[in-house]
């Protein structure tokens, strides 16, 4: 048997073919993410990671179970904020390398109330978050969330004699942050519930009869076409806590057409090709 000390390390031979690799690394990484919502209440979240470092065209390859081993690592303890630059500056010294970026999907769990009666249940949503840092001193964060909430159409109010087509929509949210900023559970979770706020009424996961009259009568009250939501949504943005850009789509998976309608909108976000895109 060969001796675990001298076995050689391939990844470190020269390639002579010339060719930097801009992203090398993991994919689809299962790990369990723990994190406390301003409630106090921890969760244990299954979260999809995806890191990926640049490759120097003097190199073979780099090694895989280093982020294996960091991300084990990142797994053994609850997140007291979701910044991620802290680690991207760990790979970057471990790994040799000029070039580091990941991400991290999970269900991000809420505890709502419900308006009327306040009974409490789980809402998840999809949450996104990812990170670069690059030689150029180029560091980003960008947190890219999907909120459910409702739309009622303004022009099917003021042309019918009663009642007026409403359906779910989706808000699509993504922020780039202040990378030397502080995320903790509540500064996300407070971002959500103010951005469902942009569309005609949020949506709950549980509500019984008062509620959901509520609900009904809220929606009618505050008609909201998909361009009426994408820009409430932008000013919200506009004024939250170290958001320095953003890309914002709203879609509302129509009731009486055969077709969803569509707005959006972006500002100072980076386009950072696909040194971010590991999902694809």
């Amino acid at each position: 048997m060969k001796d675990a000390n001298t076995l050689p390390d391939v990844q470190l031979n020269t390639d002579k073919r010339g060719v930097e690799l801009h992203s090398v690394g993991v994919r689809k990484v299962l790990i369990p993410l723990a994190y406390k919502t301003s409630a106090g209440e921890s969760f244990l979240a299954p979260t999809e990671c995806s890191l990926a470092v640049s490759l120097s065209k003097e190199l073979k390859g780099t090694h895989m179970s280093r982020f294996m081993t960091l991300l084990n690592q990142l797994s053994s303890k609850e997140i007291t904020d979701f910044n991620p630059q802290s680690f991207l500056s760990e790979i970057k010294e471990t790994l040799q390398t000029d070039d580091s970026c990941l991400s991290f999907k999970l269900g991000f769990a809420i505890t709502k109330p419900a308006p009327v009666t306040g009974l409490e249940s789980k809402m998840i949503y999809d949450l996104k978050i990812q990170g670069l840092q690059d030689q150029s001193g180029e560091n980003s964060t960008i947190f890219d969330i999907l909120i459910p909430t409702a739309n009622l159409c303004p022009c099917s109010k003021a042309i019918s004699e009663y009642g007026a087509h409403n359906q779910r929509l989706i808000l699509k949210v993504a922020v780039n942050v202040d990378s030397k900023g502080k995320y903790p559970a509540y500064w996300i979770e407070n971002l959500i519930l103010a951005l469902e706020e942009a569309g005609s009424c949020p949506v709950y996961p549980v509500l019984k009869r008062a509620d959901e009259k509520y609900v009904t009568e809220r929606q009618y009250d505050n008609p909201k076409f998909v361009e009426d939501v994408v820009r409430d949504a932008v000013l919200i943005a506009k004024q939250y806590p170290n958001v320095i850009g953003f890309k914002i789509s709203a879609e509302a998976q129509e009731s009486i057409h055969a077709h969803n309608a569509w707005a959006q909108y972006s500002e100072n976000f980076p386009n950072l090709g696909k040194r971010l895109d590991l999902d694809s």
